[in-house]
């Protein structure tokens, strides 16, 4: 579709032909591009959706709703690999605020000892706030009102933060990774994942060394659902099929 304003990611992983979409998760961007999402459905044996905060896919009004029924009626799985939750909110937001303790305090330590012991308690402390900052969802925000581009690809910025965005992308990679590796009877996959999400995604799930990041989230992974939830079409709605 030549107005489609995020162009699709296509890899071959695990033998799976793997397509990752971007979108706006609205109302109004379903409607606009209806056709190009039934044929994107359409044209995989199955469909990975982001989770819905709060609920599950078929319960959103916007729009993954609207994209499972798609799959409903066409007889298609639809996978969810996205872990987040509430909880990782809340963590997202205890970071905003350490942030601003940690900045404040580094500003305050130098003011106070202004050696090189000083600068570089200073350059640590700001160094870990700022992280902490820029993964936040407000530091998300923040950069995104800068420049949209800076969100929307992978960068030095994705390398240095810490937050609940940067997570969630590592865990679909890992997931996306996981599925294609798993489940058998299937040779198409269609991810579909916020314009936020869908570029870092992909490098993350071509560049298994940045996912070791992860490591670093084991807090989150406590909060978060990492299992892969596989649901069933039925014909008035959806099954849990498993969680592997």
């Amino acid at each position: 579709m030549a107005n489609y304003e995020y162009p699709r990611i296509k890899e071959q992983v695990h033998g799976k032909e793997l397509s990752i979409l971007g979108v706006a998760h609205t109302e109004r961007f379903f409607h606009r591009h209806k056709s190009f999402f039934e044929e994107f459905v359409e044209n995989n044996d199955a469909v990975v959706l982001e989770q819905v905060l709060g609920g599950d896919f078929w319960e959103d009004k916007s729009f993954f709703n609207k994209v499972g029924e798609l799959a409903r009626r066409q007889g298609k799985r639809v996978y969810q690999v996205d872990p987040v939750r509430w909880s990782h909110l809340i963590f997202d937001a205890g970071g905003l605020i350490t942030s601003g303790f940690l900045i404040g305090k580094g500003i305050k330590s130098l003011d106070k000892d202004f050696s090189r012991r000083g600068a570089l308690k200073f350059l640590a402390q700001s160094a870990i706030g700022t992280s902490l900052f820029l993964g936040s969802l407000f530091g998300k925000w923040a950069t995104f009102s800068l420049s949209p581009a800076i969100v929307m690809s992978y960068g030095f910025d994705d390398q240095i933060e810490y937050g609940s965005t940067d997570y969630r992308n590592i865990v679909i990679a890992d997931g996306l990774d996981k599925l294609c590796r798993t489940v058998e009877d299937v040779e198409r996959i269609g991810s579909i994942h916020g314009a936020a999400h869908y570029e870092t995604v992909h490098e993350y799930l071509i560049s298994p060394a940045k996912r070791l990041k992860r490591l670093a989230y084991f807090p989150h992974d406590l909060l978060g659902n990492t299992a892969i939830r596989e649901y069933t079409p039925v014909n008035d709605g959806w099954v849990l099929s498993r969680n592997f």
